[in-house]
């Protein structure tokens, strides 16, 4: 088994915790790999770091479909399945695990140059500028937010920035595209959970407060003209990530989200 294991340099910049990884994968052909390198060829990508990390990447992995396991040197790490105090564990798991597909996210600007994100597509005024949004699903207008923006989230970005914005948390289980205003200017504007196989279109419209910008997993994408349309759909790409078997679902979301 050919497994690339993956540093975040801040987290771990002597590469401690990384050959030690090495280490307890002593029987397996371990290589410690940067960010920039494809994973064509590697059958497991082992991520030490945060969150952030994993989100770095989950697309190519995605791409190349070479299963995840997140070893957490973070704050949150609701990603990743083994915490830094536990990183011998990273022996036994290898050696026969399962994994689960999680659904990604695809979003265009009028139809080109599609991005890809594990957990969330957000389309933001500037700071403290407020941006107005149509919402259409399915060629059907839904909805019309005013508000510092609106954020697009998969179920496994349910628990990230759309949380904490007050949107619903999903089970990773599941399919969908939540939809959640950021600060809206409406008592009567609520998160919607719409099926995963749906189209959904965002038109800017007046008054032009802003110039707004779409992010994927909080990376800028691109500033949005006010005669854009965003499309943003079910991504054809997932991304594995190895289960533990003693992670259960109910009792991660108490210990991470308290």
């Amino acid at each position: 088994m050919k497994i690339a294991v993956i540093p975040n340099l801040t987290k771990d910049p002597e590469l401690i915790y990384s050959n030690k990884v090495k280490e307890y994968l002593a029987s397996e052909e371990a290589e410690i790999i940067d960010y920039g390198k494809s994973l064509e060829g590697y059958d497991v990508a082992v991520v030490i770091g945060g969150d952030g990390t994993i989100l770095e990447i989950a697309g190519e992995a995605a791409r190349t479909n070479t299963p995840i396991i997140g070893i957490n040197f973070g704050n949150l790490g609701f990603l990743s399945q083994i915490e830094k105090a536990d990183i011998e564990k990273i022996k036994n798991i290898l050696s026969d695990f399962k994994t689960k597909d999680v659904m990604m996210l695809s979003g265009k600007i009028n139809g080109k140059e599609e991005v890809n994100a594990l957990n969330d597509m957000v389309i933001r005024g500037d700071i403290s500028r407020m941006v107005s949004l149509e919402i259409y699903i399915d060629g059907q207008k839904a909805g019309e937010y005013s508000a510092d923006g609106v954020i697009f989230s998969t179920p496994t970005g349910s628990t990230a920035y759309s949380l904490s914005a007050g949107g619903p948390i999903i089970h990773p289980k599941m399919d969908g595209i939540l939809i959640t205003p950021i600060c809206p200017h409406s008592l009567d504007a609520r998160s919607m959970v719409i099926p995963p196989d749906c189209r959904v279109e965002v038109k800017i419209v007046p008054p032009y407060r802003t110039k707004p910008v779409l992010t994927a997993d909080g990376k800028t994408v691109k500033t949005i003209e006010n005669d854009d349309t965003v499309e943003i759909t079910r991504s054809a790409l997932r991304l594995k990530l190895i289960e533990i078997d003693d992670n259960n679902f109910f009792e991660v979301l108490g210990r991470k989200i308290k």
